[in-house]
C-alpha cells in the first residue's frame, strides 16, 4: 500500500524541461548529484534519495523498452513549500 511507504531511494519523473526543473530545485537547495545535468537526464538530490529528471521520450534504462509514465505524482522530499515542475508533478 503506498500510504505505508517511507522511504525509496530513488523517483523517476518525466518533465518536459528538465533543465529547467533542476534550477528550480536547485533554489530550493537541492542540487545536481554526480554528473553534470544534461537535456534529457538529471539525477538532483544526495545519497538518502535521489529524484531522477527525464525528458518525456526518454527510455528507461538498462533494458530500453519503456518510457516514464506521465501520471500525476506528489513527492514529499521535506522543502515545506510546494513546487510544481510540471503540470501534476508536485514536489513538496
Amino acid at each position: 500500500m503506498a500510504g505505508s511507504l517511507l522511504s525509496l531511494s530513488e523517483v523517476g519523473i518525466a518533465v518536459p524541461d528538465v533543465l529547467g526543473a533542476v534550477e528550480v530545485l536547485g533554489r530550493a537547495g537541492v542540487a545536481p548529484y554526480a554528473n553534470a545535468p544534461t537535456a534529457e537526464f538529471a539525477p538532483v538530490g544526495d545519497v538518502h534519495g535521489l529524484l531522477v529528471l527525464v525528458s518525456p521520450g526518454r527510455s528507461w534504462y538498462p533494458t530500453l523498452d519503456r518510457g516514464p509514465s506521465s501520471a500525476p505524482v506528489v513527492v514529499d522530499i521535506g522543502l515545506g513549500a510546494t513546487l510544481e515542475l510540471a503540470d501534476h508533478v508536485l514536489l513538496r
